[in-house]
């Protein structure tokens, strides 16, 4: 009986997982590219993160996310094509730590080696705000 009350919470939790990732992808995909939207950038995030959610882990070892949302405006903007933006910068980040994880050097401005990528959103001015996405990877080479 207690392995069935395991195997149903299970299924409970790798239910809501699915869910979570198709609610992304189906709103992901209903983006129009080439028309500008007015939106709450934190929501775009937000709804990024479940379609990375199975690379949010190194080794078996989860990456911690830190967000930190300030209270950004709703922005006109092509919603796909910024959504692409923080998907790619979202899988460097990651590429980033695993890297830092298998050659085991993390940032040397980190106090812990827990992998850690923070989301950051603040406004500067009336019109102006800004988002920083930042990791505690080795960071990039002088080439780069």
């Amino acid at each position: 009986m207690e392995d069935l009350s395991k195997l149903l919470k299970s299924i409970k939790i790798g239910a809501n997982r699915i869910r979570e990732i198709v609610w992304s992808l189906r709103y992901f995909s209903r983006i129009d590219y080439e028309e500008m939207y007015l939106v709450n950038i934190h929501e775009n995030i937000d709804n990024i993160l479940p379609i990375l959610n199975h690379r949010l882990f190194i080794y078996g070892q989860k990456i911690s996310l830190i967000k930190e949302y300030g209270n950004v405006p709703l922005i006109d903007c092509y919603v796909g094509k910024l959504n692409q933006v923080f998907m790619k910068i979202l899988e460097n980040a990651i590429d980033a730590l695993e890297e830092a994880q298998a050659k085991g050097k993390f940032s040397q401005s980190n106090e812990s080696e827990i992998p850690t990528i923070k989301i950051k959103t603040e406004v500067r001015e009336k019109t102006l705000f800004t988002i920083s996405i930042s990791d505690n990877g080795m960071g990039m080479t002088e080439e780069v």
